[in-house]
């Protein structure tokens, strides 16, 4: 949905928004105003997802999706595009999280790795507190243009996941095995054991 507001400067400010779910009260043009005016040079307004209007192409027809040479991203209906984190050295996948469009700019500009936390409701920048920065070399998207692929060198201690593991994808599920309610996950990297 989009809305115009004017911020305290008087200017225009056009935005768009996804509804929450559960929470009509941050699902109104009143409250976006409000929030506009309270902070009138936020990008990422608050827990709402309300966001500047993308910087990005308009998306055309299927063609010129697939074929063009027009960054035209599709987000989600919150307003999210996933985003899958490679070592450009290995090609190891590091982790997936989510860009709204203004860590997808963001990203794109500084060539740093900035995400959206959906449990958060607010933009970061991945190795801020830690260090373990993700040095953006390669940007990629899909046929659809609606996920990403950062192939990236990590930064400060080489690890990408929280738990101080170099991946996120640190266990194996063993294919072929049967499943069940006790089915065991095993350690796929010699780093992150897995504790049973």
């Amino acid at each position: 949905m989009a809305h115009t507001v004017r911020t305290l400067a008087g200017r225009r400010t056009h935005f768009y928004t996804t509804e929450i779910s559960g929470r009509p009260d941050l699902n109104n043009a009143a409250h976006l105003t409000a929030s506009a005016k309270a902070h009138p040079t936020a990008h990422v307004l608050d827990a709402t997802m309300t966001q500047t209007v993308p910087p990005f192409a308009a998306r055309g027809n299927t063609h010129d999706i697939e074929r063009g040479s027009l960054f035209c991203p599709k987000f989600d209906e919150h307003g999210l595009i996933p985003a899958i984190v490679t070592d450009v050295a290995t090609g190891e996948v590091l982790m997936f999280a989510w860009m709204n469009a203004e860590a997808l700019r963001l990203t794109i500009e500084r060539g740093i790795a900035y995400f959206y936390s959906r449990s958060r409701g607010k933009l970061w920048m991945k190795g801020e507190e830690s260090g373990n920065l993700l040095r953006v070399l390669d940007l990629r998207t899909d046929c659809d243009q609606d996920v990403v692929t950062l192939k990236v060198t990590v930064e400060g201690d080489g690890v990408a996941c929280h738990t101080g593991s170099r991946s996120c994808f640190y266990r194996s599920v063993p294919v072929g095995s049967a499943v069940g309610a006790e089915f065991q996950l095993q350690a796929a990297l010699a780093d992150q054991p897995v504790v049973k």
